[in-house]
């Protein structure tokens, strides 16, 4: 559940540019601090599957992981924060292009 979900916010990550309000990297960053000590590089998502696909796989995977014992306090702010993310997101009901953002 925790690569799902990684793999999607990066995937998510990688469809804005560097100066977007979108912050997709918070939430990514934010997510790791909760599989510590595995420090993963950040990857990039292959998937060629629309935007909202991506999100939802990242906010139902999120939701999934305190099954596996991780607080549903931090997890709660996580998909807070991938919420926030996908809200100011300027094309977050658009599809994923190949990535000519510079990520």
């Amino acid at each position: 559940m925790w690569e799902a979900a990684r793999h999607a916010i990066v995937g998510l990550a990688e469809t804005v540019s560097w100066d977007s309000p979108a912050d997709y990297d918070v939430v990514l960053e934010t997510l790791d601090t909760l599989h510590a000590p595995l420090d993963p590089p950040l990857g990039e998502c292959e998937w060629d599957v629309p935007k909202r696909a991506l999100y939802d796989l990242a906010h139902e995977s999120l939701t999934a992981l305190a099954a596996f014992g991780i607080p549903a306090g931090a997890l709660r702010v996580c998909r807070n924060l991938l919420d926030v993310a996908w809200a100011t997101d300027p094309d977050h009901e658009g599809h994923r292009t190949p990535s000519s953002t510079g990520r």
